[in-house]
């Protein structure tokens, strides 16, 4: 009897994408270049770098001036790009299976259990929606605009939970704020890492600076490793090194990022984002918060500024003369506040120099002002607090700030915001508005001063870009007829 050969076609082989908590793994064959693409992003400036520059014998550069995170040879990467590459090879018609070995502990009640709040601090329904699906998802960031209660929310995560939780946060002030904003809400007390102490609760709230410090020390590894929550606030900062080390370093199953502005950063490292927490999960916008009461609308009063013109400069002087001691914008700035605080509204004042907000300061007291400077290497995080309180009371109805108040800290009373800093970043500009749009304050609008600057034409792109800002965000943008030539210069 002759044996007959088999010549049936066969199924074939299925490439495995295998997750362990933060990391996952390609088991089986792959495009490898489609993948390193996937998981890699070019790196802003590489390409004047030596290391680019210079070529092999082979003509090949020796680097391609893309930072990759597949690591090789064992083809692991972050999980939080699992969707992204399990997508491509699917397109690329690779049969592939996703198998989950991380252990992932149920959630301890089937809702939040707060505490009796006032009504302030209940649930609404977009961050009930959002518990929902971190808790089904497991991870992914949960995008709310600036204002509609991130804090809470995360605070309503922890509860329902019910497991070790990490909180990590950017600054020391976040560390106070968050910390009096969970053990309100969950009557529990929360931990604090950073800012000089290092609490375990079952509840933490770390500095990112602090763990990043302290990575490699055992006490800090065997810490990470009892994580079962990983909530990482204003999520869009995970991209850089120290942030994304303390993620990716944390096992914890549960990985939720939050942000109002998770995406849109200039130096082209969004992917770091996604890599260590996941793929946008829920998106409430602005306007649809607006819409709903939570949030007021932001009117933006531009005031143009041109002169004294500054000659061809680099940036950083075309920014110290035309934003930092310009004296015609800063006396712009002296006289549009002291109107508001004649007027009893709450006012912010936003710089990015020491010297500028010192100036301003000086200048404001001048007027009859009352007002108060607060920047990061001047003052504690306990008299920044101090400062902080009095501004929310009333108390103090003029605060000029340096970047700390940028983003996250919660100033809900703001009637007014200046705009003084300048700068182009769409996160910036979306994040410091945010700072005001709360509503229930006596205002139902939040107005926002910002300058059309013309003296140099890095300041004048900048402006632009703010403007195209205000515009994609529906923000209302009023310009006098009488700056009709400043608007149609800013638009050519």
């Amino acid at each position: 009897m002759v044996a007959r050969l088999d010549v049936s076609p066969r199924a074939p082989e299925v490439t495995r994408i295998v997750v362990r908590d933060q990391l996952a793994q390609l088991e089986g064959a792959f495009p490898e270049d489609a993948v390193r693409q996937v998981t890699s992003y070019r790196v802003r400036g590489a390409e004047f770098t030596p290391a680019y520059q210079k070529l092999r014998a082979d003509g090949s550069r020796l680097w391609d001036g893309r930072r990759h995170l597949l690591l090789r040879p064992d083809n692991l990467f972050p999980a939080g790009l699992v969707e992204e590459v399990h997508r491509l090879l699917l397109r690329h018609g690779v049969p592939t299976e996703i198998l989950d070995l991380t252990d992932y502990p149920a959630p301890a009640r089937d809702a939040p259990e707060f505490s009796d709040l006032p009504a302030e601090g209940q649930l609404r329904g977009y961050q009930r929606e959002g518990i929902a699906r971190a808790l089904v998802l497991r991870r992914g960031i949960v995008k709310i605009a600036t204002g509609g209660g991130k804090t809470i929310l995360a605070a309503g995560l922890v509860s329902q939970l019910g497991a070790p939780s990490l909180i990590l946060v950017e600054s020391k002030d976040l560390l106070l704020q968050t910390q009096s904003v969970l053990e309100r809400h969950l009557r529990s007390e929360v931990g604090v890492i950073g800012d000089g102490r290092w609490e375990e609760k079952d509840i933490v709230i770390a500095s990112v600076a602090t763990l990043a410090r302290r990575i490699a020390e055992p006490r800090t590894r065997a810490f990470l490793r009892t994580r079962k929550l990983l909530v990482v606030d204003e999520v869009h900062h995970g991209a850089s090194d120290r942030a994304f080390q303390v993620i990716m370093a944390c096992p914890a199953p549960y990985r939720i990022g939050l942000s109002a502005t998770p995406t849109g950063r200039s130096d082209n490292a969004d992917l770091k984002v996604r890599a260590g927490i996941g793929p946008v999960i829920h998106d409430v916008s602005a306007g649809e918060l607006i819409t709903a009461g939570v949030l007021v609308r932001p009117v933006v009063e531009l005031i143009p500024i041109g002169f004294p013109l500054i000659s061809q400069v680099d940036y950083a002087t075309a920014y110290r003369r035309g934003i930092v001691e310009c004296q015609s914008r800063n006396q712009h700035i002296v006289t549009r506040v002291a109107q508001l605080h004649r007027e009893g509204l709450q006012t912010l004042v936003l710089v990015r120099e020491l010297e500028h907000g010192e100036a301003l300061l000086a200048s404001l007291r001048a007027t009859g002002v009352e007002a108060e400077f607060i920047f990061g290497a001047g003052n504690t995080s306990r008299e920044r607090k101090a400062v902080l309180d009095r501004f929310r009371a009333g108390e103090l109805r003029c605060l000029v700030s340096s970047p700390i108040l940028d983003e996250a800290i919660d100033l809900p009373n703001i009637d007014a915001l200046v705009l003084a800093a300048g700068g182009k970043s769409e996160i910036q500009c979306i994040q410091r508005i945010g700072r005001g749009m709360r509503a229930g304050k006596r205002s139902a609008v939040l107005l926002v001063i910002d300058f059309l600057d013309q003296t140099h034409r890095y300041l004048t792109a900048h402006s632009r870009d703010r403007l195209q800002t205000y515009n994609s965000q529906g923000y209302e943008v009023r310009y006098p007829d009488h700056w009709a030539f400043a608007r149609s210069r800013l638009a050519s």
